[in-house]
């Protein structure tokens, strides 16, 4: 429960102050959300949030203003490790989907490769010919046995 005057529910929403009591007048925000009464009134931003989010339609957003968080905001992302910088890199030089490069890079990193951003495509140009080398070796082996 997370209660807030009107004007941190406004802030906390985008929203003109006045907007809140638009939305209470008008009904869409109503009951449990409101703790109080008259100037002294706080709202449950979780309740409200969720009774405007049901009660509000597409033109009540829209007169709203496109600005107004109904929605929290997205988590941000951390910064990309190497590995993943690598991952990314492959898949666009590769065309292959992003997951596939991730076990690519993560398998170019175990087997010790020099794997940075910058050298991804060396390393895995690298890590194909010594296995392309490998694999001719065992065949000529299998031959001369």
């Amino acid at each position: 429960m997370t209660l807030l005057r009107k004007i941190d529910f406004a802030a906390h929403c985008n929203v003109h102050r006045s907007r809140v009591s638009h939305w209470i007048r008008d009904g869409h925000i109503s009951g449990p959300a409101i703790v109080g009464s008259g100037r002294k009134a706080m709202i449950d931003a979780d309740i409200a949030l969720r009774q405007l989010r049901e009660r509000l339609d597409v033109d009540g957003l829209v007169r709203t203003g496109l600005n107004t968080r109904l929605y929290p905001a997205p988590a941000k992302r951390a910064a990309p490790t190497a590995r993943q910088a690598v991952a990314v890199t492959l898949a666009d030089e590769l065309g292959l989907y992003e997951n596939a490069a991730r076990r690519l890079a993560r398998a170019l990193v175990i087997a010790g490769w020099p794997v940075t951003e910058q050298g991804a495509w060396n390393a895995l140009i690298e890590g194909l010919n010594t296995l392309d080398n490998q694999r001719e070796d065992a065949e000529e082996a299998a031959k001369a046995a």
